[in-house]
C-alpha cells in the first residue's frame, strides 16, 4: 500500500518506470543495499527529482512503518539480481544493457 500511494505514481505500478526510471532493476538492485534504498526514500535524490519524503504530503510525512515497507517491497525484487549473479558465477556472461554500450563504443 505504502508503494502505492507514495511511489507507483512515477516508478509505475510494478516499479518498472514511468516519468521515473526502473527501481526494481537486477543491476541497480545487485550495487545498492538496503540502507541505501532506506536513505532514497527518506531524503530522495533531488539530482534525480525524487521527492523527500520526510515532508512531502502535507500533514503526513511517511512513517516508519511506511518507510519499512517500502523498502522491504523494492528489496523484495533482488530476488531476480541474485539469480542473476549466480548466472554469471556459473559461467554465462551476463552484461548489462550500460555496459553493454560502452563495450560496443
Amino acid at each position: 500500500v505504502a508503494y502505492q500511494t507514495y511511489c507507483a505514481g512515477c516508478h509505475g505500478a510494478n516499479g518498472a518506470g514511468g516519468s521515473a526510471g526502473s527501481i526494481v532493476d537486477p543491476y541497480f538492485l545487485n550495487m545498492v543495499s538496503n540502507q541505501g534504498l532506506r536513505t532514497t526514500v527518506v531524503v530522495g535524490r533531488s539530482d534525480l527529482g525524487k521527492p523527500d519524503w520526510r515532508s512531502n504530503v502535507p500533514g503526513h510525512p511517511m512513517s516508519q512503518q511506511e518507510i519499512d515497507d517500502v523498502v522491504a517491497w523494492v528489496a523484495m525484487h533482488r530476488q531476480t539480481a541474485e539469480v542473476t549473479a549466480v548466472t554469471a558465477k556459473e559461467g554465462t556472461q551476463v552484461v548489462s544493457p550500460a555496459a553493454e554500450m560502452k563495450l560496443t563504443k
